[in-house]
């Protein structure tokens, strides 16, 4: 184990030749920070309540919850993410599927937000079964009360594409667990 020689103020007048300290001995100005243990998580599950206000001819509101799941890919990179939601409206029930790539960053040890871009497809169960492509980027943040639980809350943007592109904004809200 390597010892840490400390200098006090009354040996500063007598210097040292060079080369003077015992090998494996270092002065408190040249000794390690204690670095923090980064965290590695391996993938992330929730559910959230969700809120999808879709702009068009016909505006509706939508309004349900969903499940989510995301494996890092390349920690501090990229996280795959996989969302499907059940989400009720005036034309009947809608599920999404969406499958995002999403830019995790760390402010600090408790706030991770995210950004990400994502697509996949609309299912609507109604007067008329349909299914539609959409896309959606998205941005949020996880926020942790512990070492696995956590709350996550995201704004996205999106469009489906039926006979004309629908705009929409959804907004998410639930817990967290990672692994």
């Amino acid at each position: 184990m390597d010892s840490v020689a400390y200098v006090s103020a009354s040996d500063s007048d007598a210097e040292a030749p060079p080369g003077a300290e015992a090998a494996g001995e270092v002065s408190e100005a040249e000794a390690p920070e204690a670095e923090e243990p980064e965290e590695h998580e391996n993938g992330l599950y929730g559910g959230t309540g969700s809120v999808v206000e879709v702009f068009g001819a016909e505006p509706s509101t939508l309004e349900g919850g969903g499940l989510f799941g995301a494996l890092t890919a390349a920690h501090g990179w990229f996280e795959v993410e996989l969302e499907a939601k059940v989400l009720s409206g005036t034309e009947g029930i809608e599920v999404p599927v969406v499958v995002f790539v999403k830019k995790p960053f760390k402010a600090s040890k408790s706030v991770h937000p995210f950004v990400g871009l994502g697509g996949g497809a609309s299912m609507l169960f109604g007067e008329e079964a349909a299914v539609h492509p959409e896309v959606e980027a998205v941005g949020g943040s996880y926020v942790w009360f512990g070492p696995h639980a956590g709350l996550v809350a995201a704004l996205a943007f999106g469009a489906v594409f039926e006979a004309e592109i629908l705009p929409e904004i959804a907004v998410d809200l639930g817990p967290v667990v990672r692994f």
